[in-house]
């Protein structure tokens, strides 16, 4: 979407399997850089220097693959949560550093799961589904509590697991598409269902109002 409105995109994976992606959408992502998450982090901050993208999604493989190796929580998961952490620092850095970036960039972080031993697949435990959500840059209000500033949309589950069809959701990684999607001055994706609305709320202001550049259609099946 962000393509189809003449915005640059890039996408920054660490995972060979990602590569999924840019065979789906060659056209629509302008750069695609996949290697080894030091590589791929390096690779990124000098083409960000650089090229000021309007879109980019980076993802860091370093937790994933400790944790599969050697166990969510372990000596060697922590050591690649801190290499991450060190990682997000720079980018934070040559964001704030660079006129053209510096308070007109949205970081949204998550991850897609958690984990326990050296897996996931256990729905029941909290520790395989509870992640992070933060939002930093552009329209954040410093220090702020998301469900906080979301207290009738989300409502923070604790280590409950609340379905689709819950009346009022828990903060998803899925609202991140349309989060940015909104950042953007765009409308939400096609046929989505979490955050479609695009009342996610950052700040006690008013959310920018986003701007159609697709015409409306009804939700796809999901």
């Amino acid at each position: 979407m962000a393509h189809a409105a003449g915005l640059e995109t890039a996408f920054f994976a660490s995972k060979t399997k990602f590569v999924l992606f840019q065979q789906s959408y060659p056209a629509q992502i302008d750069q695609y850089v996949s290697s080894s998450p030091a590589a791929m982090h390096a690779s990124l901050l000098a083409a960000l220097g650089a090229s000021h993208f309007d879109y980019v999604f980076v993802h860091y493989a370093n937790p994933d693959d400790a944790g599969h190796d050697s166990g969510w929580g372990g000596s060697a998961w922590n050591a690649a949560v801190r290499a991450v952490d060190d990682d997000l620092a720079e980018l934070f850095a040559l964001i704030q550093s660079d006129p053209e970036l510096h308070e007109r960039t949205l970081v949204i972080l998550s991850a897609d799961h958690g984990g326990t031993g050296t897996g996931h697949s256990d729905v029941t435990l909290a520790a395989n589904y509870t992640i992070p959500f933060l939002v930093w840059g552009d329209g954040v209000q410093a220090s702020a509590d998301l469900y906080a500033l979301n207290p009738v949309t989300r409502a923070n589950p604790g280590t409950s697991r609340p379905s689709y069809t819950a009346s009022v959701q828990p903060i998803r990684n899925g609202d991140g598409a349309n989060l940015a999607l909104r950042a953007l001055g765009l409308a939400p994706v096609p046929g989505s269902t979490i955050n479609v609305a695009q009342e996610l709320a950052t700040s006690s202001l008013p959310p920018p109002q986003p701007i159609p550049v697709f015409p409306a259609r009804g939700a796809d099946p999901q």
